[in-house]
């Protein structure tokens, strides 16, 4: 069965295009890497340019796993201090 996630993400002040950038370094390795990851589309506030969102579909469960120790991923993680303004939201969705 399907695995959703939707992750929101506030970036600090002069932190956002570094964050876009994490996110889509993530996403090439996610296209080159992970034949279980379906989708993984980042999208941007209109009503705040510095909340941006992450939709990842995946196969399944363990498809996730191995996306969350993804090379990127673990770049990405020692970056958090730096670019977030507030802890990540992470949502796993039920296909309806």
């Amino acid at each position: 069965m399907a695995f959703v996630t939707l992750i929101t993400l506030w970036c600090k002040e002069g932190q956002r295009e570094n964050l876009i950038y994490h996110i889509n370094q993530i996403k090439k390795e996610v296209q080159e890497k992970e034949p279980g990851t379906t989708k993984y589309f980042m999208g941007t506030s209109e009503e705040d340019p510095n909340e941006i969102w992450v939709w990842e579909e995946y196969e399944d469960e363990a498809a996730h796993e191995i996306h969350s120790r993804n090379e990127a991923v673990q770049v990405w993680k020692t970056k958090w201090d730096e670019q977030l303004a507030k802890p990540m939201q992470k949502q796993i969705l039920n296909p309806a």
